[in-house]
């Protein structure tokens, strides 16, 4: 048999990497992507850009000491599925000085588990400026593909009339 080995999968390169983003085709590819919060914020708004349809994407969100809020239901983490989700959400955030909020994808699994960190799952994430974020994720199966889900993410304070979100 002629030609290059196939690509090393991200999940074996993120092991040897300690969880660390890794770089691969000049791009930095991220298990999860950590971001600053604390007691200014107080707004997270997900803007759903693209999704395939199978398998199911998700955004999982997580923050350290404090909570996260949707819809009057509140809790350190949440997960939005590309099937049920609206392109557009606001999360309301309750944290204290110093918290980080993680940011990972996931994929409904065959049995309907929330799959993650495995395969070829990783993030490449482009701050557009300070408290604004895209990101572009390959889900685990299959090769390393950055279109399985695109999303932006803008994180502030709720100003006016709760409407707006400024970084």
């Amino acid at each position: 048999m002629n030609g290059a080995a196939a690509p090393r999968k991200l999940d074996e390169l993120f092991q040897e990497s300690g969880g660390r983003p890794v770089e691969r085709d000049g791009e930095m590819i991220h298990m999860a992507y950590r971001i600053p919060v604390g007691v200014e914020t107080s707004k997270i708004r997900l803007e759903f850009s693209g999704f395939v349809d199978e398998p199911v994407q998700g955004v999982c969100l997580q923050v350290g000491e404090g909570v996260l809020s949707v819809e009057g239901r509140s809790h350190p983490g949440l997960v939005f599925w590309m099937d049920a989700a609206p392109s557009l959400v606001d999360v309301g955030v309750n944290a204290e000085k110093g918290s980080t909020l993680q940011v990972w994808n996931c994929w409904r699994g065959k049995f309907g588990e929330r799959a993650a960190w495995l395969g070829n799952a990783g993030m490449i994430c482009d701050v557009v400026r300070e408290g604004e974020y895209k990101f572009s994720c390959s889900s685990g199966t299959g090769e390393a593909f950055f279109g399985s889900m695109q999303f932006a993410l803008r994180v502030g304070k709720v100003v006016g009339s709760g409407r707006e979100i400024e970084s």
